[in-house]
């Protein structure tokens, strides 16, 4: 049976963080363009 051998304890203040850059993230990745599956091929 699998069992974890590490464990992870974040702080609040690390979890903040976290957040903080992932929404940099989506904020920064929104103005990207998706491309078409006929843009894909050529």
């Amino acid at each position: 049976m699998a069992q974890n051998m590490i464990s992870i304890n974040w702080t609040d203040a690390e979890l903040a963080e976290v957040d903080q850059a992932l929404t940099v993230l989506e904020t920064r990745l929104a103005n990207l363009l998706a491309l078409t599956p006929a843009q894909v091929l050529d």
